[in-house]
């Protein structure tokens, strides 16, 4: 059980009221050309659905939900056009392990899921043998699956796999700094230390605080995870200089200012940090991880934040489910403040009249163009379980999937 942040009457109406304004968007969906992916198509529709029959006792999505899961499981044994985390067969196998053990799911298809196993598994070690530990994209996300298993299944093989091609990849330096370089797309690709979550450094960090706090292979993670942190925590920077105490990545030119978001910039960055202070019992680290959310509690201007739509990755639904994250763990209420500021800039971005609920992701490009996006990452599915987990009791463990808790 957690502590709702929305306490105040009229807000709590206005936040319910949105989330079921999301809910009809699925009811009346076409979903003929929405894949089946976690974090843009229809996975993550199913979480939303299912979190919200669970939450508000909602029949129409339950039934909804189950049966966009079994069209979702009809079409991977058909056919399979993509294997990753986002975009394929890891982040609908990590929805169905995560149905399995939050009792939305009687799965009775064990074979099925060795059966993936063993596909993942293959295809995991061979984008680490190409240097592709992306969190989304590559070896991290198969591993997001094998941890959501492991969970339930207590085999770390897979995930002993992992650190072992984690580990042949890395970058060791005499000082004991570990880090993993990455293409970084700018005006063109350059190679060099990515540090947002979603993509680089403090993804791997959190991941191995996971493996090293369920207890395996012990040493080896606590090994990386430390080399990693204190390459990390080199390049902190004055906030009050450059407005966050992190930029985007290691290139030439750092430090600089990063956004203020979930998938790049301190957010981000803090959650690995705390996630890393919690698993070794690490005070220095969890000093510096209250020291970066207290400084981005502060940091409310759009603008200057670049926070420009409503989404999980970088908008103001996934600034409110961190500080809400934050705000649990401490009870620290500047953090209640926060997370509630940022519902309510949610609430502010539903001003579309032909979005989704209200809701537009903006693309950032030269021409400044706004889409709708249904997705958990982007869209109204993550809009709508931060703004969901706002009013509730019900401990979010949804947001697992993006590192956050």
């Amino acid at each position: 059980m957690i502590e709702p942040v929305i306490t105040n009457q009229s807000l709590f109406c206005q936040v319910r009221s949105k989330i079921d304004e999301i809910a009809e968007v699925f009811y009346n969906l076409d979903y003929q050309e929405t894949d089946s992916s976690l974090m843009v198509g229809k996975s993550g529709i199913v979480l939303f659905l299912l979190y919200h029959a669970r939450v508000f006792r909602n029949e129409h999505s339950n039934d909804l939900g189950f049966s966009l899961l079994n069209q979702i499981l009809d079409e991977i044994r058909d056919h399979n056009d993509s294997f990753t985390y986002a975009d394929g067969l890891a982040g609908v196998a990590w929805l169905i392990e995560h149905l399995i053990q939050q009792d939305f799911l009687d799965f009775d298809q064990e074979e099925s899921l060795e059966e993936i196993d063993l596909a993942l598994s293959k295809l995991m070690k061979l984008d680490f043998s190409h240097g592709n530990f992306d969190f989304l994209h590559g070896g991290l996300g198969y591993g997001m699956y094998f941890l959501e298993r492991f969970k339930r299944k207590k085999d770390p093989a897979y995930l002993v796999d992992l650190i072992d091609s984690l580990d042949k990849i890395a970058i060791k330096d005499k000082n004991g700094q570990i880090s993993w370089k990455a293409d970084i797309h700018l005006d063109e690709i350059i190679h060099g230390v990515n540090l947002g979550m979603a993509h680089g450094l403090p993804g791997v960090i959190a991941f191995l605080s996971r493996l090293y706090q369920m207890g395996i292979d012990k040493e080896c993670p606590l090994d990386l995870m430390e080399g990693s942190m204190k390459y990390l925590l080199q390049y902190k920077q004055d906030p009050r200089k450059y407005r966050s105490f992190f930029p985007n990545w290691i290139l030439k030119g750092t430090p600089a200012t990063s956004r203020l978001a979930w998938c790049y910039g301190d957010p981000g960055i803090g959650l690995a940090i705390k996630q890393a202070a919690i698993a070794t019992n690490n005070a220095a680290w969890e000093k510096d991880y209250l020291e970066i959310f207290e400084n981005c509690s502060r940091r409310q201007s759009l603008s200057a934040d670049y926070v420009m739509d409503a989404g999980l990755c970088h908008g103001t639904a996934g600034l409110a489910q961190v500080f809400n994250h934050i705000f649990q763990l401490s009870k620290d209420q500047k953090y209640h403040e926060a997370a509630e500021f940022w519902i309510r800039q949610t609430l502010e971005m539903a001003r579309f009249h032909d979005g989704l609920a209200g809701f537009k992701a903006f693309r950032n490009n030269a021409r400044g163009e706004w889409d709708n996006e249904h997705g958990l990452l982007e869209g109204v599915a993550g809009i709508g379980l931060s703004l969901m987990t706002s009013i509730s009791n019900e401990k979010p463990e949804w947001d697992t999937c993006l590192l956050i808790h």
